[in-house]
Protein backbone atom coordinates (compact mmCIF):
# COMPACT_ATOMS: atom_id res chain seq x y z
CA UNK A 1 0.00 0.00 0.00
CA UNK A 2 1.23 3.04 -0.83
CA UNK A 3 2.19 5.92 2.21
CA UNK A 4 -0.07 9.70 2.11
CA UNK A 5 1.72 12.48 1.92
CA UNK A 6 1.06 12.89 5.50
CA UNK A 7 3.00 9.86 6.00
CA UNK A 8 5.60 10.79 4.06
CA UNK A 9 5.94 13.99 5.88
CA UNK A 10 5.98 12.44 9.31
CA UNK A 11 8.91 9.92 8.13
CA UNK A 12 10.90 12.18 6.60
CA UNK A 13 11.24 14.85 9.23
CA UNK A 14 11.57 11.67 11.74
CA UNK A 15 14.44 10.97 9.11
CA UNK A 16 15.79 14.36 8.82
CA UNK A 17 15.54 15.26 12.81
CA UNK A 18 17.32 12.14 13.23
CA UNK A 19 20.87 13.41 11.93
CA UNK A 20 23.22 14.93 14.12
CA UNK A 21 23.42 18.32 14.24
CA UNK A 22 27.33 17.85 13.55
CA UNK A 23 26.28 15.58 10.75
CA UNK A 24 23.98 18.24 9.09
CA UNK A 25 26.36 21.15 9.46
CA UNK A 26 29.08 19.40 7.59
CA UNK A 27 26.44 18.19 5.00
CA UNK A 28 25.46 21.60 4.70
CA UNK A 29 28.87 23.06 3.81
CA UNK A 30 29.33 20.33 1.26
CA UNK A 31 25.79 21.34 0.00
CA UNK A 32 27.19 25.43 0.12
CA UNK A 33 30.38 24.26 -1.98
CA UNK A 34 28.15 21.78 -4.84
CA UNK A 35 26.07 24.84 -4.97
CA UNK A 36 28.74 26.99 -5.77
CA UNK A 37 29.76 24.90 -9.10
CA UNK A 38 26.52 24.90 -10.27
CA UNK A 39 26.65 27.13 -13.87
CA UNK A 40 22.95 28.42 -12.47
CA UNK A 41 24.22 29.74 -9.69
CA UNK A 42 27.34 31.28 -11.60
CA UNK A 43 24.97 33.10 -14.07
CA UNK A 44 21.92 34.07 -11.28
CA UNK A 45 21.14 37.76 -11.33
CA UNK A 46 18.13 37.34 -8.93
CA UNK A 47 18.14 34.15 -6.07
CA UNK A 48 15.60 33.43 -4.13
CA UNK A 49 16.28 31.63 -0.94
CA UNK A 50 14.93 30.69 2.40
CA UNK A 51 15.82 31.10 6.29
CA UNK A 52 16.28 27.03 7.57
CA UNK A 53 13.51 26.23 9.93
CA UNK A 54 14.36 23.52 12.29
CA UNK A 55 16.54 20.74 10.97
CA UNK A 56 16.27 22.26 6.72
CA UNK A 57 19.46 22.52 5.56
CA UNK A 58 21.36 25.92 6.56
CA UNK A 59 22.61 27.50 3.02
CA UNK A 60 23.27 31.05 4.99
CA UNK A 61 27.20 30.79 3.42
CA UNK A 62 25.36 30.86 -0.09
CA UNK A 63 23.61 34.12 1.23
CA UNK A 64 27.11 35.95 1.86
CA UNK A 65 29.39 34.05 -0.92
CA UNK A 66 27.27 35.40 -4.00
CA UNK A 67 28.60 35.41 -7.24
CA UNK A 68 28.61 38.85 -7.96
CA UNK A 69 28.12 41.53 -5.41
CA UNK A 70 25.30 43.55 -5.88
CA UNK A 71 23.09 40.10 -6.67
CA UNK A 72 19.88 40.25 -4.59
CA UNK A 73 18.99 37.41 -2.32
CA UNK A 74 15.25 37.53 -1.41
CA UNK A 75 13.54 35.21 1.14
CA UNK A 76 9.50 34.68 2.04
CA UNK A 77 8.39 36.11 4.96
CA UNK A 78 5.22 36.06 6.94
CA UNK A 79 1.87 34.62 5.89
CA UNK A 80 2.02 34.31 1.77
CA UNK A 81 -1.38 33.24 1.01
CA UNK A 82 -3.22 34.83 -2.10
CA UNK A 83 -2.08 36.71 -5.08
CA UNK A 84 0.71 38.08 -4.44
CA UNK A 85 4.20 36.73 -2.42
CA UNK A 86 5.70 38.93 0.17
CA UNK A 87 9.98 38.86 0.31
CA UNK A 88 12.75 40.57 2.19
CA UNK A 89 15.98 41.52 0.88
CA UNK A 90 18.36 40.29 2.49
CA UNK A 91 21.15 43.45 2.31
CA UNK A 92 24.16 44.70 4.86
CA UNK A 93 22.75 44.50 8.42
CA UNK A 94 18.54 43.59 7.95
CA UNK A 95 16.20 43.03 5.66
CA UNK A 96 13.90 45.07 3.44
CA UNK A 97 10.14 43.77 3.23
CA UNK A 98 9.06 44.27 -0.62
CA UNK A 99 6.15 42.68 -2.21
CA UNK A 100 7.80 41.80 -5.56
CA UNK A 101 6.21 41.07 -8.77
CA UNK A 102 7.80 38.36 -11.20
CA UNK A 103 8.03 41.17 -13.91
CA UNK A 104 10.92 42.95 -11.42
CA UNK A 105 13.52 40.31 -10.22
CA UNK A 106 16.56 40.33 -13.04
CA UNK A 107 16.73 37.01 -15.18
CA UNK A 108 18.35 34.91 -14.51
CA UNK A 109 16.40 33.57 -11.35
CA UNK A 110 17.13 31.16 -9.57
CA UNK A 111 15.60 29.73 -6.09
CA UNK A 112 16.58 27.54 -3.34
CA UNK A 113 14.22 25.36 -1.81
CA UNK A 114 13.61 23.58 1.03
CA UNK A 115 11.71 20.03 0.99
CA UNK A 116 10.79 17.66 3.63
CA UNK A 117 11.22 15.03 1.01
CA UNK A 118 12.64 14.63 -2.55
CA UNK A 119 12.65 11.55 -5.52
CA UNK A 120 15.41 10.83 -7.41
CA UNK A 121 13.76 13.03 -10.68
CA UNK A 122 13.22 15.99 -8.29
CA UNK A 123 10.41 16.28 -7.29
CA UNK A 124 9.69 18.04 -4.17
CA UNK A 125 7.31 17.22 -1.34
CA UNK A 126 6.80 20.41 0.87
CA UNK A 127 5.61 21.24 4.32
CA UNK A 128 1.89 21.18 2.48
CA UNK A 129 1.17 24.50 2.68
CA UNK A 130 1.87 25.07 -1.27
CA UNK A 131 3.85 28.29 -1.03
CA UNK A 132 6.77 27.19 -3.21
CA UNK A 133 4.35 25.57 -5.52
CA UNK A 134 2.30 29.25 -6.29
CA UNK A 135 5.47 31.10 -6.23
CA UNK A 136 7.38 29.13 -8.53
CA UNK A 137 4.20 29.33 -10.64
CA UNK A 138 3.65 33.00 -10.59
CA UNK A 139 7.34 33.23 -11.70
CA UNK A 140 7.50 30.67 -14.39
CA UNK A 141 4.71 32.53 -15.83
CA UNK A 142 6.82 35.97 -16.52
CA UNK A 143 10.01 33.43 -17.30
CA UNK A 144 12.32 30.66 -16.43
CA UNK A 145 13.44 29.59 -13.01
CA UNK A 146 16.14 27.43 -12.05
CA UNK A 147 14.96 25.67 -8.96
CA UNK A 148 17.32 23.81 -6.80
CA UNK A 149 16.20 21.95 -3.85
CA UNK A 150 18.31 21.63 -0.97
CA UNK A 151 18.26 18.39 1.21
CA UNK A 152 20.16 15.54 3.10
CA UNK A 153 20.22 12.27 1.47
CA UNK A 154 18.10 10.86 4.20
CA UNK A 155 15.32 12.60 2.57
CA UNK A 156 16.00 11.34 -1.06
CA UNK A 157 13.01 8.36 -1.55
CA UNK A 158 12.49 6.26 -4.44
Amino acid sequence: MAQSKSEWRRCLLAARSAIPELARRQAADEIVVRVQTLRCWREARTILAYLAIGSEVRADALFTKRVRPGTPVLVPVGTTYGAGRIWARLAGGGAEVATLSPKELDRPVVALVPGVGFDERGMRLGRGAGFYDRALADLRKVGPVTVVGLGYEAQIVK
